[in-house]
This record gives C-alpha cells, sequence and structure tokens, in this order.
C-alpha cells in the first residue's frame, strides 16, 4: 500500500512540474506600404523554431504552449527582404503585424537564379556560395571584381592573371568541359556561365577553322580581355556561385562548368545621398629574381667555354654593367575616383554611380585604365514592380613592354656608340619594343536590362527581362622597324595589325512564379519560363608590313605589303524550363528542376538537349531533439544530397557542322579542300 502511494504521488508531481500553458494565437501580416499580405511570412517562438507561416491571404494559426508565463513569449515576425519585428504575446490573442521593408534585411537572402528566384540561407537545397560586397576589402587595386575572391569561396578555384584586364581562369569543382591536350581550344568556353543582372554575359572566343581569329597564344594574337572589366567593382552587390547539380540543372546545356549571378546595387529610399571616394596605391615586385652583375656574368660565361674547350670566345669584362630588369620594371601605382548618389521615395528609386580607375603596372609603359557608368532605376506598387540597369564602360589597355622579364646578358650595352638603341635580333631589344612599340585595345561596351512583374494573384506573379550585351574592341598592335621585333628576314621594316571585334549579344525570359502554404506546414513553389537568346559576333582584321616611316605607327594601306580578313560568329537558342520547392514545416526541403535547350550550336541532326537536378535536404537543428537546452556550439546543421545533368551549348558555332579550308593550286592546278 505504501509502495502503491509513493508511485501516485511521484506521477502526480511529475504532471504537475511539467504543466503547460496554451493559448490560440492568430493573425495576418502584410506589407506596410502596399498594405498587401505577406505569404510566407514566418511567426516563430523566440529562441525556437517552433511556429507557424503565413497562408495565400497573409493570416495564420497556432497554438502557444509553453512551461512559462504565457503572456511573456516573444513572436519573432520575419519575411524576406522586410524588418524582422518581435512582439509581446501579453493578453492578446490576433494580431496585424505590418513589416517594412528592409535593404539590410537582403543580406539573409542568397539568389538561387536569375529569374527572380530567392531563397533564405537555412532555405537553400542546392549548393550556392555567397559574398557581398562587404564581406571582403573592396578598396584593392583589382581590375575586375573575381581577382578579389581568390580563397574565398569553397569549392571554387580562381586562377587571376598577372597582365592586368586579361582573362582570369575560374573552376568551380574542376573544370566541366574537356579540352584537347596540346591543342587551341577554339570557340569552346571552359568558363562558368556569368549572369549580371539577368543578362547573359558575352566571353571573347575564337571561331573554328579560322586562321585569323582562333584566338591563340602568339604574339600576333587577339589580346582576349576578362569579361567582368565591364562591371564596376563599387557597383557588385553581391557574387553568387551556383556549384552542384541541383543549384545549376535551371540553366540546362549552359551550366557544365557552373553559373556566377552577379546583382548590382539598387537605390534606397529617403533624400538623395551623395558619395564620393579617392584611392591610391603603390605597388612593387617582391620575391625578385636576384641577376648576375656583368663582371659575374662574364665570370661564369668564360667559365662554361673553359670547361667546353672554347678557349676563343673567353674574353675580359668589357665594363658593362646592364640591369635589364630595372630599367624595366618600377613601382606601380593604382588610383580610383568615384562619385555617386542614391535615394528615391515609397514607390521610386535610383541610383547613379560612375568610378575612373588607372592601373600604371609595374611594367614600364604598361596601364590599364577604365570607366565604369551605371544607372539603376527601380519602381514598386501594389501590383506591379520594374527595374532598368543601364551600365556603360570604357576600358583601355597599354602593353608595350612585353619583354620585361626577358633574360639579356648584362655586359650588353643599352645603346650603341651613335646614341641609338643597341640592336637585337627577332626580339628587339627590350627598352626599345617598351618605347617604341604599341600595344593597344580599347573597349566600350554598355550592359542593360528591363525588367518587369505583374502580381496577378497574390501567390501567382508574371514577369519579364530583356537583357543586351554590346561591346567593341579596337586592337592596334606596332612593331616599329627602328628595332627587332619589327626587322623581318626578307627585309621588311615595321608591321601593324589592327583588330575589331564586334559583339552584340540579347536574352529574353518570361516566367510565371507561384508559391502557397497550406495547414501551416507545407509551402509549396513553382517556377515555369520560357528564354531566348542570340549572339554574333563580327570580326576584321588588317596588317601591313613594311612602312617608309619608322618611328610611329602609319595606315595600313601605306604599307607595301597589306592583308584583309574578316569573319562572323553567329549562334541562336531557346529553352523551356521549370522547377519545383517544397519544405515541410522548414526542416525537410525537396527540389526538382528541368531544363529543355535548342541551339544552333547543336546541329540540325540532334539540336534538343533535356537536362535536370534533383535535391534535397535536412535541416537537422530545427529538430525538437536538436539542443533542447540551448547549449549546443552548433547554430545550424544540415544534410544534403543532389543529383543531375547538366551540358555545354557553348561550343563555337560551327562544331556541329564540317568544316574544310579550301587552298588552291592543287592536283593540276585545281583547288582543293582539306577537314578542318
Amino acid at each position: 500500500m505504501n509502495k502503491t502511494t509513493l508511485i501516485i504521488a511521484f506521477c502526480l508531481s511529475f504532471f504537475y512540474g511539467h504543466a503547460q500553458n496554451t493559448r490560440d494565437i492568430s493573425g495576418v501580416i502584410k506589407d506596410k506600404t502596399t498594405n498587401q499580405p505577406l505569404l510566407g511570412a514566418s511567426i516563430l517562438i523566440e529562441g525556437t523554431s517552433k511556429g507557424a507561416t503565413t497562408d495565400i491571404n497573409g493570416t495564420f494559426k497556432y497554438t502557444v504552449q509553453t512551461n512559462k508565463a504565457i503572456k511573456d513569449i516573444v513572436l519573432v515576425v520575419s519575411y524576406l527582404g522586410f524588418k524582422t519585428q518581435k512582439i509581446v504575446l501579453e493578453n492578446k490573442s490576433f494580431f496585424e503585424v505590418l513589416l517594412e521593408e528592409d535593404a539590410e534585411a537582403l543580406g539573409e537572402v542568397v539568389i538561387t537564379s536569375s529569374y527572380g528566384t530567392q531563397k533564405l540561407k537555412q532555405e537553400v537545397v542546392g549548393s550556392i556560395a555567397s559574398i557581398k560586397t562587404e564581406d571582403i576589402i573592396a578598396e584593392q587595386p583589382a581590375i575586375t571584381f573575381d581577382d578579389l575572391l581568390e580563397g574565398q569561396l569553397a569549392g571554387v578555384y580562381i586562377e587571376t592573371n598577372s597582365r592586368l584586364g586579361e582573362e582570369t581562369s575560374i573552376n568551380i569543382r574542376g573544370q566541366g568541359s574537356l579540352t584537347p591536350l596540346g591543342a587551341n581550344v577554339v570557340g569552346t568556353s571552359t568558363q562558368p556561365l556569368i549572369i549580371v543582372d539577368g543578362i547573359i554575359l558575352s566571353e571573347e572566343v575564337g571561331i573554328d577553322g579560322s586562321n585569323f581569329f582562333d584566338v591563340g597564344t602568339g604574339n600576333l594574337s587577339e589580346n582576349i580581355l576578362n569579361p567582368l572589366a565591364r562591371v564596376g567593382i563599387q557597383d557588385i552587390k553581391s557574387f553568387d556561385v551556383l556549384k552542384d547539380a541541383a543549384a545549376v540543372g535551371l540553366y540546362g546545356a549552359d551550366a557544365a562548368n557552373g553559373v556566377i549571378l552577379i546583382t548590382t546595387k539598387a537605390g534606397r529610399s529617403g533624400k538623395p545621398t551623395f558619395n564620393a571616394a579617392i584611392q591610391s596605391g603603390i605597388s612593387s615586385p617582391i620575391n625578385q629574381f636576384q641577376y648576375l652583375n656583368g663582371f659575374q656574368y662574364q665570370t661564369i660565361l668564360n667559365a662554361y667555354n673553359f670547361n667546353n674547350g672554347d678557349f676563343n670566345n673567353i674574353q675580359e669584362w668589357n665594363g658593362v654593367d646592364t640591369d635589364w630588369f630595372d630599367l624595366l620594371n618600377q613601382a606601380g601605382t593604382f588610383n580610383r575616383y568615384q562619385v555617386g548618389v542614391s535615394g528615391g521615395s515609397e514607390k521610386w528609386k535610383y541610383r547613379v554611380n560612375a568610378t575612373y580607375q588607372v592601373n600604371n603596372e609595374s611594367q614600364v609603359n604598361n596601364e590599364f585604365k577604365k570607366l565604369n557608368t551605371t544607372l539603376a532605376l527601380d519602381y514598386k506598387s501594389k501590383k506591379f514592380s520594374g527595374s532598368i540597369r543601364f551600365s556603360p564602360s570604357i576600358s583601355e589597355k597599354n602593353d608595350p613592354n612585353t619583354l620585361y622579364a626577358f633574360s639579356v646578358a648584362p655586359t650588353i650595352s643599352i645603346f650603341d656608340d651613335d646614341g641609338s638603341y643597341t640592336s637585337f635580333p627577332t626580339y628587339g631589344n627590350p627598352l626599345a619594343v617598351a618605347n617604341q612599340n604599341k600595344k593597344q585595345a580599347k573597349t566600350k561596351a554598355f550592359l542593360t536590362s528591363i525588367s518587369g512583374n505583374y502580381n496577378i494573384l497574390p501567390n501567382l506573379k508574371l514577369t519579364s527581362l530583356f537583357g543586351m550585351d554590346f561591346s567593341n574592341k579596337d586592337e592596334d598592335r606596332f612593331f616599329s622597324g627602328l628595332n627587332g621585333s619589327g626587322q623581318f628576314n626578307d627585309g621588311d621594316l615595321g608591321r601593324r595589325i589592327i583588330r575589331n571585334r564586334n559583339t552584340n549579344r540579347w536574352n529574353w525570359s518570361a516566367n510565371l512564379f507561384y508559391n502557397t502554404t497550406f495547414n501551416g506546414l507545407h509551402s509549396f513553389d513553382a517556377l515555369l519560363g520560357v528564354e531566348a537568346r542570340q549572339e554574333k559576333v563580327d570580326l576584321s582584321f588588317a596588317r601591313g608590313d613594311n612602312f617608309a616611316i619608322l618611328s610611329s605607327p602609319q595606315p595600313i594601306t601605306s604599307a607595301t605589303e597589306q592583308d584583309y580578313e574578316s569573319d562572323s560568329n553567329e549562334n541562336t537558342g531557346r529553352s523551356l524550363f521549370s522547377q519545383l520547392n517544397y519544405n515541410y514545416n522548414k526542416k525537410y526541403y525537396l527540389l526538382v528542376n528541368a531544363r529543355v535547350d535548342q541551339s544552333s550550336a547543336f546541329g540540325s541532326d540532334r539540336n534538343t538537349a533535356l537536362n535536370a537536378g534533383v535535391g534535397a535536404s535536412w535541416n537537422i537543428s530545427s529538430e525538437e531533439f536538436f539542443d533542447p537546452d540551448g547549449t549546443s556550439f552548433i547554430d545550424f546543421l544540415r544534410l544534403r544530397i543532389s543529383y543531375g545533368t547538366t551540358g555545354s551549348s557553348r561550343i563555337g558555332s560551327y562544331r556541329a557542322l564540317g568544316l574544310y579550308t579550301v587552298n588552291e593550286n592543287g592536283y593540276n592546278g585545281n583547288d582543293y579542300a582539306n577537314p578542318t
């Protein structure tokens, strides 16, 4: 009897000690500016992951259960891009909450595609690495934003180029496109697809079967520049890298090497805010090679000749001690000037910015200059929102000093006895090349996009975007006949090469986006869209050999020997894509996407490619069994898996065709052709 009494008493005390206070609460969450209901807003109990989400009407219902005094419970109300509010429960059961937009809150948001989709970090299923401008030191003497990201993003290997403004290699989880061994990759891109504010960025590549436009690596080849130079570093807001199959599946046949999404800055509501900045810096070479002086060089050379029995070439030091590296290199300088203004009202926002940058390289006479300007205009009302981005840019690269690291004997003087530069065959006197030759590339470009979003229903939205990337590059190379680089075996003196690359690319997309929440636990959204795109590149080449005037570049029409070439590269494509997202109670997430691509690059026999991706994730840290007492050092824990297929349509416009090179004077004097 006593034993039974003790057990009953223990049970009563246990349930009494753990009795919970409960209250049914409900409410509606709205946008304070438009008074429209917010679908998918989160209402959580502070300090926990327990709560509810709003439905299509912005309403929610939830039963609060707690061991504490229920009037002291705090509700945390949050929504993408809005300021989070905290509300004490007190004695209320119904809540109407008006949330204000907050540009700073967007730091928690990850851009998942260029089609207007975005998620909170904890809701992203695919593998996406994101970095904001404020996360890095943007005030560095970099030409392009990717120069600042080396070692900053997991799974992204960035190999910067020591030559300012030239192409950078970006590998996302390794290279996704095969390249031939020991051969030039003509027309094929091994770089990620880069999209700036919905604009597909064009890349400078060569043309299949062309000897003049193959983008080789020789001294006469085209100088390939980094396309990101057309985007101002100070204008970039975020840089999102889509890495795995689930993340890039929405881009199908363009995503074999990953996708990079760049979002530029927008204006902020309020009075006009002006900003201006000036930055300057100095750079100099480090860990330089230690070259021999004239006496040391002659001593070692004599020892070499002696050991080889070449006694006739053993000579005394001539007293010349030329430090060629010091003559061709110097301390570099960096200057950047920026001015801008932003502001707006509840409906309109604007931002205007201009940045001028000059990098004088450590190599004498080499420099890179660029001017980036941008206009951002945004509008938002109850039913409609739209934006315009217009970013013109001008860049100029001068690098005639191509032999700055060329090993030259220190016993050779700079000048001959008559005061002219000492003659060097083939390459030319390095200092003469730097001062007498010309190697210049000027690019004028603009990126522009216009987009609109219309809310057909509170949970159904239609969006459309048109983007254009235009650039015109003029390249001028002059090999002076006064030095060895412009002195040829056939007696010709002087050479000039002029190239032009004119690129026009546009893309258009239209999408339907639907999202809903039901029973407070199930959230679902779907994207269905179409896209069309076209790129055309016109190239020209002009070369002149043997000029009468050697001291400065002359018109090619004045050369004794002239050569003119032209070619073009054009491709078009269209796509249909869709994506589905589902999550249960913000713990279990599922992502499915698919895309059908048709491209002129594929050929007429098989011009369609189907790619798809699927991913799932489990937010373990949202489970009730995870860290119930709040003492764990782990803030967020997730398990993720994905699978999918991608492809590459950036393989050159004519790779699917049988290309032949036609030659003259073949058998019996007839023309003949060989496969290219």
